[in-house]
């Protein structure tokens, strides 16, 4: 999905007031990949955390 889709869909979620949640991170460790959504669709970010092995039973 091209990034104009998703913010366009964004909006569309947005103006309806529709909550959602979405995993966008675009980054791994250091590197970032792609531009940041626009701060003009007021998403709060959270913040990230390392992912934990499952214990096996």
């Amino acid at each position: 999905m091209m990034q104009e889709e998703l913010v366009r869909g964004l909006e569309n979620l947005r103006s309806r007031r529709i909550p959602f949640a979405l995993s966008y991170d675009g980054a791994t460790g250091s590197r970032e990949y792609g531009p940041p959504l626009p701060e003009a669709l007021g998403l709060t970010a959270s913040c990230s955390m390392p992912a934990r092995p499952l214990k096996q039973p």
